[in-house]
């Protein structure tokens, strides 16, 4: 009989401790999406820049915005004239240790927070157009909600009016690369932890007063989305990507006037849930079971 008494204040204590264990397990949940465009130029058939275009009006506007347990931040702002437009990152919770435009791959379990950040460079009218968005939002344990988007509103590189002098032959060419993932991680299965991630890039043209495009680029090697949910298999999805030199189809531009809005934008979500009860809850527990324990052993003697 004192054996299985023994036994009973052994199998409280371990259950305890066991639980106790289980609460200091990391868990982890994150999405992030990072798409850098670079060597982004208008060509005609025989790869250059195409002459007779002049370049009316360039206008770069800038959005970003973050979200944690609801609490948000953002940041917003404009260039013209080609002007560099560089906003610097936007930040809640833990720091990430990151600078501005890193592309940097952050680990699993790197903090709880969200953060976005985007930058736009030069022209795709002779020297080239850069552009960069990054979003990221991250959780180590359980009980938190973040996004992170970086959109450069409506113009994500810039809204172009030109005016073409003679009918041309043209096309959009640059080169990409990023990074897709979302991630939750085993100790949060069967909670409705999830994560999700994606990009997006398009180009539009618009002959001068029309308000539908005649030209569309949305090249699907860009443009993409990855979620995670807490079951084998689909709890670590994405990666890293990169294409050189993707070209659209040409268009035919009639001498005349129009508008171009290129559309650069990075998303990212993560909802952390955790079913384990509060460490305050679980060290009640632990202390009713020692005492049980205590209890039995009084018995004993």
């Amino acid at each position: 009989m004192k054996k299985i008494k023994s036994s009973i204040l052994a199998l409280s204590v371990g259950t305890a401790m066991g639980m106790m264990v289980a609460t200091q397990a990391q868990a982890g949940v994150l999405g992030s999406a990072i798409l850098d465009v670079s060597n982004f130029f208008i060509v005609n058939s025989a790869g250059n820049v195409p002459t007779g275009i002049t370049v009316l009006e360039d206008n770069r506007n800038g959005e970003i915005s973050i979200g944690l347990n609801g609490v948000n931040a953002g940041n917003t702002g404009n260039a013209s004239d080609s002007a560099d437009l560089n906003l610097a990152p936007v930040l809640l919770g833990t720091n990430p240790g990151i600078g501005d435009n890193s592309a940097t791959i952050l680990p699993d379990g790197t903090g709880t927070f969200s953060r976005s950040d985007l930058n736009v460079s030069g022209t795709i009218f002779g020297e080239g157009g850069q552009g960069f968005v990054r979003s990221d939002a991250y959780a180590l344990t359980g009980g938190n909600q973040g996004n992170a988007n970086a959109t450069i509103a409506n113009n994500v590189l810039a809204q172009y009016v030109i005016n073409v002098d003679a009918d041309t032959m043209a096309a959009f060419t640059l080169d990409a690369s990023g990074y897709l993932k979302a991630f939750v991680s085993d100790d949060l299965f069967g909670t409705g932890s999830n994560a999700n991630a994606s990009i997006s890039f398009s180009i539009d043209v618009f002959r001068a007063g029309e308000s539908e495009a005649f030209f569309t680029w949305a090249p699907t090697q860009i443009n993409r989305g990855v979620t995670a949910n807490g079951v084998v298999g689909f709890n670590d999805v994405g990666g890293s990507f990169s294409y050189d030199e993707l070209t659209s189809p040409f268009a035919n531009l009639t001498a005349g006037s129009y508008n171009v809005t290129i559309q650069q934008k990075s998303t990212a979500r993560e909802v952390a849930n955790n079913q384990i009860p509060e460490p305050g809850i679980i060290a009640l527990l632990s202390l009713g079971l020692l005492g049980m324990g205590a209890s039995v052993r009084r018995r004993i003697k």
